[in-house]
């Protein structure tokens, strides 16, 4: 038999001991969700798995399944009365444009969600399909109903974000509230009382607006249609394992559970390709670097408050040595006079971050983007929008790679933080030490993912690792019974030892005092 029939036959025999695995997601919203289910999808197909990726079509600016090699399986369009947020919420504050983008994002969750709940021959033809496995996304709860009606029983939960407090509170571990930044919260490296108090107000805040809005019409279709007693924690810590998309030297660091595992995006990575012409001409002929500025493929830069962008074509102003590529969509005057900004509709991220005249990253602070410029060796200022995007930069800000400035920052502040990043050469070193600890990790995400994946093929991985004391309620769970016990125990001891000791005073003063009478009679 000859190498290629080996391989051939190899190719054959994986698939056919491959699992049947399904990917899972109820509304097809973010792309960058999309591509992060994707590749691990990709991951699986690759290891010999046969891999379905289901997708409930939604959005018209969202059409990309995110697989290159998995089947895939599009429900079509539901109707809608509105879809997408505009522009203008992202420069609202960031409190209230993340109430209203998850006020948004819950309603196309919902709307999904009743229209996939009633639809039995979609859990029938589910069902048919006899999935061993299935892998669905954290906040997509009706992922998780779905996947009861089609009596699929081991699944996977993956995590787009920095995990939330809920993620931890479902498996059973602390929160780390006022410890932990969670999306509205500012923390300070060593956070003070009063950030700890607001920080505690916040997940109160986050426990009964954010995540009403983000989820509540999910939850309320799911115990309609499905199960009235329906309990998201409990379907998340039923989970066998949590993939998280960051790297774990990346994210903040606390007590977790074994079932979570950080997979980053270094996989992601390929070979940069040659710079462009143009893009290659602006960085050799900058005469001291290059700042790239972009805020992603949603945000418009475009579209900006006028100020702001006065702040950045000011700050461009100030350092004449150095060349900033902006990503910006449309020609207009803004900065047009200024010889070192070179305004570009679309950009070659990865590629200019792979240049060593690369010096620095101005983004508004998306997972994959701050991911991307860490494993590089690029330090970044961070501009948060929205949502978990202020987590993302003090994540990297407490690692010292990254400046977070507010999103209505004026020119002097925008300098100065540029000023730090250019000049002051232990933020550059730092961002070039963590590069080299991401990149030497002893084993890659593809590795990690699809190994714990076969893993929680074969075995109850789920109940294995499962921490009881998840069940025990707050007040079991952290003793506080036994400390009231002992409260009231020692209470009850100092109070009786307060009584005994007043009580032998009063007789001592008593007998003490009848002494002194009577000797004062006899003389």
């Amino acid at each position: 038999m000859n190498t290629k029939s080996c391989l051939l036959f190899s190719l054959i025999a994986s698939l056919c001991n491959g699992a049947n695995i399904l990917f899972y997601n109820s509304a097809r919203v973010g792309q960058s969700h999309m591509f992060f289910m994707g590749r691990l999808a990709d991951w699986l197909v690759e290891a010999g798995h046969n891999v379905t990726f289901y997708q409930q079509d939604l959005l018209e600016n969202s059409s990309n399944t995110g697989t290159k090699l998995a089947h895939t399986v599009v429900r079509q369009k539901i109707p809608l009365e509105r879809d997408d947020v505009g522009q203008s919420i992202y420069w609202l504050p960031f409190d209230e444009a993340t109430f209203k983008f998850m006020k948004n994002y819950g309603y196309l969750q919902g709307v999904a969600c009743e229209s996939q709940l009633q639809d039995p021959e979609l859990a029938k033809r589910l069902k048919n399909e006899k999935y061993d496995f299935a892998v669905i996304e954290y906040f997509d709860f009706c992922s998780y109903a779905m996947l009861e009606k089609a009596g699929i029983k081991k699944y996977a939960t993956t995590s787009a974000l920095i995990p939330s407090n809920s993620i931890p509170i479902a498996l059973g571990v602390p929160a780390g509230l006022g410890v932990i930044p969670a999306w509205l919260d500012i923390l300070s490296e060593t956070p003070t009382f009063y950030e700890r108090l607001l920080a505690m107000y916040n997940h109160i805040r986050g426990l009964f607006r954010l995540s009403k809005a983000a989820s509540g019409r999910q939850i309320q279709a799911i115990k309609k249609y499905h199960d009235p007693h329906f309990n998201a924690l409990h379907k998340i810590a039923g989970s066998s394992y949590i993939f998280v998309n960051i790297d774990e030297h990346l994210t903040f660091q606390q007590p977790i559970s074994p079932k979570m595992i950080f997979l980053g995006s270094s996989d992601v990575k390929k070979q940069p390709e040659a710079l462009s012409s143009d893009f290659k001409n602006i960085v050799d002929s900058a005469e001291q670097g290059v700042v790239v500025i972009s805020l992603g493929s949603t945000v418009k830069s475009s579209e900006m408050p006028l100020p702001l962008k006065d702040a950045l074509v000011e700050t461009v102003k100030s350092f004449p040595d150095v060349s900033f590529i902006w990503k910006y969509e449309i020609v207009d005057e803004v900065g047009a006079n200024l010889t070192n900004l070179y305004k570009r509709k679309w950009i070659p991220q990865h590629e200019l971050f792979a240049n060593p005249r690369v010096l620095a990253f101005v983004t508004h602070g998306g997972l994959n983007s701050l991911s991307e410029t860490a494993e590089m060796g690029v330090p970044a200022i961070c501009l948060p929008l929205c949502n978990d995007q202020a987590q993302n930069c003090q994540a990297l800000q407490a690692h010292g790679i990254a400046i977070m400035i507010g999103k209505n920052c004026d020119a002097r502040v925008l300098k100065q933080a540029l000023e730090k990043v250019l000049n002051d050469e232990s933020v550059r070193q730092k961002a070039k030490n963590m590069a080299d600890l991401i990149s030497h990790k002893p084993f890659s995400a593809k590795e990690r993912f699809v190994r714990y994946i076969d893993h929680a093929i074969k075995f109850d991985v789920a109940e294995a690792l499962d921490i009881k004391s998840r069940n025990h309620g707050l007040i079991r769970a952290h003793n506080l019974d036994y400390l009231l016990y002992f409260s009231v125990l020692l209470f009850a001891v100092l109070s009786v030892v307060y009584h005994s000791v007043k009580l032998t005073l009063r007789l001592f003063w008593r007998v003490l005092l009848s002494r002194l009478v009577t000797k004062t009679k006899i003389e």
